[in-house]
């Protein structure tokens, strides 16, 4: 390669690095807690008791409430609201049921109630708050919507960039050594410092 190419490669290598490596941090250190938030709500949250522990919310079971009555309950406590949608639990015969004033509302309309399918019982609405909701949305889209996950898919391609790039610049150097040699001169990166 030649010299300007050289540089070229490094100065592309040298900013997607830079750029991309703060966010990606951020991802990483926002991302490790929500890979475990079901262990982290059971331990800031009380569990809520369920009539039939241990019992699916899909399906028809024997000791569920109907669907349909546990859609009216929903609908009952939001007047003027559709259903959007309903999401059942496999552990427990909890449910949420979505709402919102129309069917093509955006989610920061929505409400979200929480249902206990085996005695019919509201337990809640989920509010949108705490830690973890807060990690989510800085982690998906650091609020800012779809703009932000446009620009978190940015770094992840400047990203992509800086590997693609560091193995054009590092292959040529690499191939004259042996593999997981540690390097105690700095003769090659001096050399492409004194490039940029």
């Amino acid at each position: 390669m030649r010299r300007s190419t050289i540089r070229v490669w490094f100065l592309v290598h040298k900013w997607t690095s830079i750029v991309c490596t703060a966010f990606l941090l951020m991802l990483c250190i926002t991302g490790l807690p929500l890979i475990f938030h079901h262990e982290i709500d059971e331990l800031t949250e009380e569990a809520p008791q369920f009539g039939l522990p241990g019992v699916g919310s899909s399906g028809e079971a024997p000791g569920l409430r109907p669907l349909d009555e546990m859609l009216a309950k929903a609908l009952a406590a939001r007047p003027g609201e559709v259903p959007v949608f309903m999401a059942f639990d496999n552990d427990q015969p909890s449910m949420t049921i979505t709402t919102a004033p129309r069917p093509d509302s955006p989610a920061e309309d929505m409400t979200i109630q929480l249902f206990d399918r085996s005695t019919g019982r509201t337990t809640g609405e989920e509010d949108g708050g705490g830690v973890m909701h807060f990690l989510l949305q800085l982690h998906t889209d650091m609020f800012l919507g779809l703009p932000g996950m446009l620009f978190l898919g940015l770094m992840g391609l400047f990203f992509v960039i800086a590997i693609v790039s560091g193995v054009v610049l590092y292959a040529p150097f690499m191939k004259k050594l042996d593999f997981g040699t540690l390097r105690t001169s700095r003769s090659s990166a001096r050399q492409m410092a004194r490039l940029s």
